[in-house]
């Protein structure tokens, strides 16, 4: 379909975008609103969860729904790597990234590593990484 822009010029209509889904994993409710703004901010739409067992659950209802993961490494209940390896289980091609602040998450579990603090900068980077076709 061919439209009129400013001063005639033609545009082309586009189909909407896809909406793009993150599962947050983090049991500290700033650091995670913090992270959710900067992701609506550049297209994303994130579901939060505080509860490692919740995100499993939420992967399993819904396959394919999440694009990637960013979860922590220390939380109750289940460690950032019991995490992965379960998430792993259910999709092996789901991307985990891991935002950690000291230590490193298994090798083969993570797309990617998160050293926090961070900026948004890393952030996308680092999402954008994980997401490119190999």
């Amino acid at each position: 379909m061919l439209l009129r822009g400013e001063m005639g010029s033609p545009m082309v209509a586009t189909a909407p975008l896809r909406e793009r889904h993150i599962l947050l994993v983090d049991d500290e409710p700033s650091m995670t609103r913090v992270i959710s703004r900067l992701l609506s901010a550049h297209g994303w739409k994130a579901t939060i969860v505080g509860e490692p067992h919740r995100a499993v659950d939420l992967v399993r209802q819904m396959p394919g729904h999440f694009e990637v993961v960013i979860t922590d490494m220390a939380m109750p209940g289940m460690t950032g790597d019991e995490l992965a390896s379960q998430l792993k289980a259910l999709d092996p091609t789901l991307p985990i990234i891991l935002s950690t602040g000291g230590g490193d998450g298994t090798l083969g579990l993570f797309a990617g590593i998160l050293p926090k603090p961070f900026d948004v900068q890393t952030l996308v980077e680092t999402i954008d990484r994980c997401l490119r076709p190999q």
